[in-house]
């Protein structure tokens, strides 16, 4: 019986479609989950580390985010944990400092054509060593929590993405997993039944006003970065509305080229882009953070974010 921790992304449907492969994979063991906001992957792996309770585990993941190369010099240095740790992630950033260049942590941003995220990775990982068996289901699941998660379904307009979203967004891990378990009983693909219709019949009544609301407090700003000037606007707002707020500002031809959300209920800036060309990447490490061409992130305590918050958003 195999002992089984994994660290993933808070609040986000990519980190919760971790979690349903890992219950999924390992139910005949013991499967603990940890979920961390992106710029807390240290301090959550390091709480477990310092502890010494990574010792109780047989294996260890962290999926959809990397540590600092402070931190992976450290696990490259301890045996006992490099020998049964697994990093999987899908950040440019991450492969730009060559953080895969240690044997246990895999970088893959895209793969023939098809941008990857950590329930992705997770899922090809479980098949590969045999801890789980491919089906329908998961395989829907998995590229709908993928399309969502690297915003493909937008492209394509695969509203069951957007409605997986939603349900995630509106029941929380713990409801969703059970609601995800049960569709899986029922159906052969991932199908919403009246239950989950009504849920998100629920959700989109209330979200014109927010995102109105939201988009009224938008202030923008001429960023320079590297050889690249991008407009961007800047707003307040909750995390569950991070990817609504951006599906509005294309909807309504936003005159900006990204969008930055200062993120109300947690500690990071989320940026996404609107317009073709942009790199979030290099906005967000203006500022300290990471992330890709589509989506960066940094932190809002980041001293060259405080400057500048306070020099031009108050």
């Amino acid at each position: 019986m195999k002992k089984v921790l994994m660290i993933s992304q808070m609040q986000d449907l990519d980190g919760m479609g971790c979690v349903y492969l890992g219950t999924h994979a390992f139910h005949d063991g013991i499967f603990v989950y940890s979920l961390c906001r992106t710029f807390d992957i240290d301090k959550a792996f390091l709480e477990y580390y310092d502890e010494d309770d990574l010792d109780k585990y047989d294996l260890v993941f962290i999926n959809g985010l990397c540590p600092s190369e402070v931190i992976l010099e450290r696990i490259n240095n301890d045996s006992n944990i490099r020998n049964k740790i697994q990093i999987l992630d899908y950040h440019k950033s991450s492969l730009d400092n060559n953080y895969d260049n240690y044997p246990f942590v895999k970088v893959v941003y895209e793969n023939n054509g098809y941008l990857e995220c950590g329930t992705s990775l997770f899922y090809k990982y479980l098949l590969a060593f045999k801890y789980i068996e491919a089906n329908k289901f998961l395989d829907d699941f998995v590229d709908l929590t993928r399309q969502y998660a690297v915003w493909e379904w937008h492209e394509k307009d695969n509203k069951r993405a957007r409605k997986l979203y939603i349900l995630s967004e509106m029941l929380g891990i713990e409801a969703y997993l059970k609601a995800i378990d049960s569709m899986a009983k029922i159906f052969e693909v991932v199908r919403f039944d009246e239950n989950a219709q009504t849920v998100i019949e629920k959700y989109e009544k209330n979200l014109s006003k927010e995102l109105k609301e939201a988009h009224d407090t938008i202030k923008t700003i001429i960023i320079d970065v590297k050889d690249n000037s991008y407009k961007v606007g800047f707003v307040k707002a909750p995390f569950r509305l991070r990817n609504e707020l951006v599906d509005y500002m294309i909807s309504n031809n936003e005159p900006i080229a990204a969008l930055g959300m200062i993120i109300s209920d947690g500690n990071t800036v989320s940026y996404r882009a609107i317009k073709p060309g942009v790199d979030c990447n290099k906005i967000a490490s203006k500022f300290g953070g990471h992330g890709e061409k589509y989506a960066g992130s940094n932190s809002k305590d980041d001293p060259r974010f405080v400057d500048f918050y306070n020099k031009y958003l108050i």
